[in-house]
């Protein structure tokens, strides 16, 4: 079974003295500040995430490259334990693929798109990367390209 955060073990209640109770009280107060700064930092992180899938639109058409951003722990009763990773990946968009198809970077949980934010320089670099792989074997390709097309034109020039 996963592991699923501070809520996976049944905590230790200690006794709510007035002391406790008023430290809690406290952040209870502050919440409403921290909700309102979380919610602008998450529109800001949206916008820039939108921003950069948009520029890798226009700038890196047709290449695709991904990088690890995680490793998930599965345990499989029927088997065992099963590490996966978490790839966020650009092919003509931004997905995290964790094993089970790609979904949108921008319909994922705060926390993946967070990380996906933080990993998006070695993301470019790893486009880059791919872009330049490419470029590498094009000219290869075409040749070998060219060499087929022109085998098989003459062999439907012998049949005529």
């Amino acid at each position: 079974m996963r592991n699923r955060g501070p809520f996976s073990k049944k905590p230790q209640l200690e006794p709510l003295t007035d002391e406790r109770r008023a430290e809690i009280e406290a952040k209870i107060d502050k919440l409403p500040q921290v909700v309102a700064d979380l919610k602008a930092a998450t529109e800001d992180m949206n916008r820039l995430l939108k921003e950069i899938e948009e520029l890798l639109q226009k700038f890196a058409p047709g290449i695709e490259a991904s990088i690890v951003i995680a490793t998930d722990l599965d345990t499989d009763l029927r088997t065992q334990d099963v590490t996966q990773q978490v790839l966020l990946v650009y092919a003509n968009g931004l997905w995290i693929d964790r094993g089970k198809g790609r979904e949108p970077v921008l319909s994922l949980s705060r926390d993946l798109r967070w990380r996906a934010l933080d990993w998006m320089p070695y993301l470019l670099e790893a486009v880059c990367d791919a872009g330049a792989s490419l470029q590498g074997k094009t000219p290869k390709t075409i040749e070998r390209a060219k060499k087929l097309s022109a085998m098989l034109q003459s062999i439907l020039d012998e049949d005529v």
